[in-house]
């Protein structure tokens, strides 16, 4: 079984890779199933050092009053229930089971071991959300998070992401990756949190980590093939090709 740790995660992230079930991949579009469009997509890090006292955000204020454990991986029936309840209210069609999510199918993939860990938080006894992320020597990469919906107002999803961050300034880590951004859709906008000034994006034409803050999403049109192609055009070409 090969084992994507240490600085071989390091390595694969840093060149817009990313871990998607067993597999380590990279791509450059997505399937919005909400507006039945491909959009082009970007990589996303978070660069730690460029962040502040994470503690001083009104998102800690709101959910300082609930339980947070960070773990080694594991997934149980409790948490597989919280995921249906989440699953449930979402718009498109993501992973069956967090099983599925993290594992894949076993006997169709070839497997590969990763250094998982489990976030919890608990409202009392009540497990109100949980995530998982991936360890590197000196990165991080988040897989997913998913919550309570009756807790919706406390945006657990980003205060998760900001424990994940105050994780990897403690232990000394330098990047935190949480997945990519697309251009015609805003619905990764979300993980430019919690400040554009320490985010980078990867250019795959430039092979290069960018300032996200310098080009935002105007900068990166240029580099969208799906932004960019008239489509109209493009069957009409097909046609006169056939």
């Amino acid at each position: 079984m090969q084992q994507i740790k240490g600085e071989e995660l390091d390595n694969y992230l840093a060149k817009g890779y990313y871990r998607w079930n067993r597999l380590i991949f990279t791509d450059n579009c997505c399937y919005d199933s909400i507006n039945n469009i491909f959009v082009d997509v970007f990589w996303l890090r978070t660069n730690l050092t460029k962040l502040g006292n994470l503690k001083d955000l009104s998102i800690y204020k709101k959910n300082k009053k609930f339980i947070v454990t960070i773990s080694d991986s594991f997934i149980d029936e409790e948490i597989e229930e919280l995921y249906q309840r989440y699953r449930a209210n979402l718009k498109f069609e993501p992973s069956e089971t967090v099983n599925l999510c993290l594992n894949g199918k076993p006997e169709t993939l070839p497997l590969a071991e990763f250094d998982t860990k489990t976030i919890q938080i608990r409202d009392g006894e009540k497990l109100i959300a949980a995530s998982y992320f991936d360890m590197g020597k000196l990165t991080m990469m988040d897989i997913t998070n998913f919550y309570d919906p009756n807790y919706k107002k406390y945006s657990l999803s980003k205060y998760m992401m900001l424990l994940k961050m105050e994780l990897g300034n403690k232990i000394g880590m330098h990047f935190y990756y949480p997945g990519y951004l697309a251009l015609n859709t805003t619905i990764f906008d979300y993980k430019i949190f919690p400040t554009a000034e320490a985010m980078e994006v990867y250019i795959p034409e430039h092979q290069k980590w960018h300032s996200y803050n310098e080009l935002k999403k105007e900068g990166l049109i240029p580099f969208g093939f799906y932004f960019n192609i008239n489509f109209e055009k493009f069957l009409n070409n097909l046609e006169d090709i056939g």
